[in-house]
């Protein structure tokens, strides 16, 4: 199934209703995604590493690295590194250089640069 991109001559659209978005709203949508990530790595959801147990806590026991239930090993549910790849990932998004070299490399090639889909906003606001 072809999906239309969403990125036109006159700026980003939202695919639900088809009107042109502007540059305060992609900032607060943004801004949103990039709180909520944040959030959830401040939950500090701990779970288990045996698919059988699926105990999850919020609070770090006695046993330290260990579950509180089966003595299996635990881990953030949403770590660190998870964060610091989702800012990174966004961070690409709007590095400005990389998509200039991106579009003249596909305009060579022949390619329209504004046929890639590079944004997914799903929500108009």
């Amino acid at each position: 199934m072809y999906q239309a991109s969403i990125l036109l001559p006159s700026g980003p659209t939202c695919p639900a209703c088809n009107s042109t978005l502007g540059t305060a709203s992609l900032q607060t949508q943004l801004e949103v995604q990039i709180r909520s990530f944040v959030a959830k790595y401040y939950e500090g959801w701990i779970v288990c590493d045996d698919a059988a147990c699926g105990y999850e806590t919020r609070s770090m026991r006695m046993y330290g690295r260990r579950c509180g239930a089966c003595k299996n090993r635990v881990h953030f549910k949403y770590g660190d590194t998870e964060l610091y790849t989702q800012l990174r990932y966004l961070a690409t998004l709007f590095d400005m250089e990389k998509i200039v070299k991106a579009a003249q490399g596909s305009a060579r090639k022949g390619e329209h640069p504004l046929n890639s889909s590079m944004w997914t906003i799903s929500d108009c606001f």
